[in-house]
């Protein structure tokens, strides 16, 4: 394995992660509301419901994963198509 393969994570691998209870994280992403490429360090999984696997589904269905950042106490939507780093790795689709 070469170093550019080493810098790059599938999409179902990023999902498994995000989805490990208490996982902390950075993410880099486009904004769906202007395009702006954002990065956030120290971000963690929002749970909505009280069932992890509820909130799967619901992931899957809308292709929305909800994030919630550490450092700012704020939670925000993260759109799945639109992740283009995770944890310092490149998003392969």
């Amino acid at each position: 394995m070469n170093n550019a393969e080493k810098q790059n994570i599938i999409i179902k691998g990023v999902l498994a992660e995000i989805n490990k209870p208490n996982n902390v994280f950075s993410i880099k992403f486009r904004r769906k509301s202007d395009g702006y490429i954002s990065s956030k360090q120290n971000v963690t999984r929002l749970q909505t419901s009280g069932s992890t696997l509820t909130d799967r589904r619901k992931m899957n269905r809308s292709g929305v994963v909800k994030l919630y950042h550490l450092e700012t106490q704020q939670d925000f939507d993260c759109v799945i198509d639109f992740i283009r780093e995770f944890n310092g790795k490149k998003v392969i689709f």
